[in-house]
Formats: structure tokens, C-alpha cells, sequence
């Protein structure tokens, strides 16, 4: 399943509750942490190219330990 989906990394603020509740339930998450620095959860995992959350996770992509937001 995993060779049909993307990576992904983002860093998402807790007042961000739904879309961190959907990628629990959408997506194949394989890492959720809260950095208390950024005051943000950092996560990634896999996610299929068509899904609708894509175009939520791009406003908090992370590109070599960045987020491009900030």
C-alpha cells in the first residue's frame, strides 16, 4: 500500500485539532511529536496522492527541517 502513497512531513500548531485528528484517521502516520520549542507536533507518514488533505498539508510542509510558513 505504502508504493501508492506519498511522504509527507509537516509541522502543525495544536489549534490545528481537526486536520491532526484526520491525519490519524487518513493517512498512514508514522511519526507525531510535539516539539514544546516550536510549540507545534511535528509529523509524517504517507499519504495517497488524491486525497483532499493534501492541499491542507501544504501550508505546514516541512522541507529539510524547515517549515516554510515561518
Amino acid at each position: 500500500m505504502k508504493e501508492e502513497m506519498n511522504r509527507y512531513q509537516v509541522e502543525i500548531p495544536p489549534s490545528e485539532g481537526k486536520l491532526l485528528t484526520l491525519l490519524k484517521t487518513e493517512t498512514l502516520l508514522t511519526k507525531m511529536e510535539f516539539l514544546e520549542d516550536k510549540f507545534v507536533y511535528d509529523c509524517a507518514g504517507y499519504i495517497f496522492a488524491h486525497s483532499s488533505l493534501n492541499v491542507q498539508l501544504k501550508r505546514f510542509l516541512v522541507e529539510e527541517g524547515e517549515n516554510k510558513n515561518v
